[in-house]
């Protein structure tokens, strides 16, 4: 054991930790790596609020990890590789913003649920060895906010139901195996730099409710979203570069709320069949080129409309009286808030 430089080594022991240690809390470094200690993680690590190292690899720890591990704030390197840590892991990843590389003791965890590294400085590519993870139980997996780069690994994560990637640097295809995550329900890639096609699978994912998609660099025509799928309620495209038409799938989305195709390169008509969707509140279409004429196809439609954006476009034409009657979404809100400003 040795001590310098506010970094504690300990090597080669067998007996407990020393709880001692929980009180010299202006250590920024702690390894425990390569030594025999079993039983738990303690929970004074939690103490050691100036940890940026920590390591436990190569022990016999069991358990689960320690509540308290989500006071190390300042942590940017975790390992707790080579133990046999078991039970569901803690939330405690969402508190530590200075992570800079993926744990590499996640490879040990067989039962994983929840995993959330967001909002860290994690870069480069995603380890072949956390795409090539078989989490049979991981539903929840949020990486967004670091700076991850290259290409989307192909995850076989086939129980998950929340994917966010959202604010990273990942770039190419987005490959034809995420609709392999059949469970999916909320998918947020935005604001990232994914190009060429959206894998036209992703409109028969049955259960996916929230596809976020924007500020990418997707091109070519938009996919049949709701080709089998009819459970979306949010769809979000804009900034992009998809062109050619709006494809009629989307009218089948039943249980759409919010569409918002804005800031591409759309070449289409109006899309009047969206008018029959009854649960749409958020209609984006700004800033592409949509054309001529405004038309609905039924008397009564857009019924729960409140966003309605149809800026910079090529439309031509007077827009029908009667489109902004059906608005009754639109004129209550403005009612109430008249009313409001009265008072």
């Amino acid at each position: 054991m040795y001590l310098q430089d506010e970094i504690l080594c300990v090597n080669n022991l067998i007996e407990n930790i020393d709880n001692s240690i929980g009180n010299l809390t202006q250590l920024r470094g702690l390894g425990f790596s390569g030594n025999h200690f079993t039983g738990h993680i303690p929970n004074f690590i939690g103490n050691l609020t100036q940890l940026r190292e920590l390591g436990f690899s190569g022990n016999h720890f069991t358990s689960h990890i320690p509540s308290t591990v989500s006071n190390l704030k300042r942590l940017t390197q975790l390992d707790l590789s080579s133990n046999s840590l078991g039970g569901n892991t803690p939330d405690v990843f969402s508190n530590l913003q200075e992570l800079v590389d993926f744990p590499h003791f996640l490879r040990n965890l067989k039962t994983l649920r929840v995993l959330d590294l967001s909002n860290n400085k994690i870069h480069g590519p995603i380890p072949n060895w956390f795409g090539g993870m078989r989490w049979d139980s991981l539903r929840y997996l949020n990486l967004s906010h670091n700076s991850l780069t290259g290409h989307l690994q192909h995850f076989h994560y086939y129980k998950l139901e929340y994917l966010d990637l959202k604010f990273n640097f990942l770039q190419g295809q987005l490959p034809s195996s995420i609709c392999n995550m059949s469970k999916l329900e909320f998918l947020d890639l935005s604001r990232n730099n994914f190009s060429e096609s959206v894998p036209h699978c992703l409109g028969s994912m049955n259960w996916l409710e929230v596809l976020d998609l924007r500020m990418n660099n997707f091109s070519v025509s938009l996919p049949p979203l709701c080709a089998q799928n009819t459970s979306l309620r949010t769809i979000v495209l804009n900034g992009n570069r998809f062109e050619g038409y709006v494809h009629v799938s989307l009218c089948n989305c039943v249980g759409l709320e919010v569409l918002d195709m804005g800031n591409n390169a759309i070449n289409d008509t109006f899309p009047a069949c969206l008018g029959d969707l009854p649960e749409l509140q958020v209609l984006i279409l700004k800033s592409n080129k949509f054309h001529g004429p405004i038309s609905t196809r039924k008397k009564f439609c857009f019924l729960m409309l409140r966003i309605f954006d149809l800026s910079h476009n090529e439309f031509s034409g007077s827009l029908p009286a009667e489109v902004f009657l059906n608005f009754k979404a639109i004129i209550k809100k403005m009612a109430q808030t008249t009313v409001t400003s009265d008072i």
